[in-house]
């Protein structure tokens, strides 16, 4: 789920070395539920499946809409999905980058029929007006590089 929301809605919450990325001078704010599986070192074996005792902040409910495809470099849609650099600050305010590898998202366009979300609100944005833009993926393996 991806909604347009003003570029300084998220200053705030960027550390100040990191630009906020635009799409023809718009920002977003998106919210992607994902359920990670064999999640491990190289070196260890996978942890443990556990399972929550409580709801999750965010449950949405959605149904595809359209055939699986992946999307094209230049358009919207590869824009917010197709993301392969993550961050994390340090203890000492400092930032730390990882590379991300993973093929292409199986995407499709999907609508949601029930949800309830309580993690823009907890970082400070107000729920932008109107529907967000709904994709829906099965999944892809991912690996995430040591970060440096």
């Amino acid at each position: 789920m991806h909604w347009r929301v003003p570029a300084a809605a998220l200053r705030p919450l960027v550390p100040a070395p990191l630009a906020i990325d635009t799409f023809d001078g718009d920002a977003f704010v998106g919210i992607v539920p994902f359920t990670m599986r064999g999640v491990r070192p190289r070196w260890s074996p996978a942890v443990p499946a556990c399972r929550a005792s409580t709801r999750p902040t965010c449950a949405p409910t959605s149904t595809a809409t359209a055939a699986i495809r992946t999307a094209a470099p230049g358009t919207l849609e590869h824009f917010l999905v197709e993301r392969y650099l993550l961050y994390a600050q340090r203890h000492d305010g400092g930032l730390r980058r990882g590379q991300v590898h993973h093929p292409p998202y199986p995407l499709q366009d999907a609508e949601l029929s029930d949800w309830d979300e309580s993690l823009l609100a907890a970082a400070g944005i107000a729920r932008p007006a109107g529907a967000p833009l709904v994709h829906f993926a099965a999944g892809v393996d991912v690996e995430v590089f040591g970060l440096i």
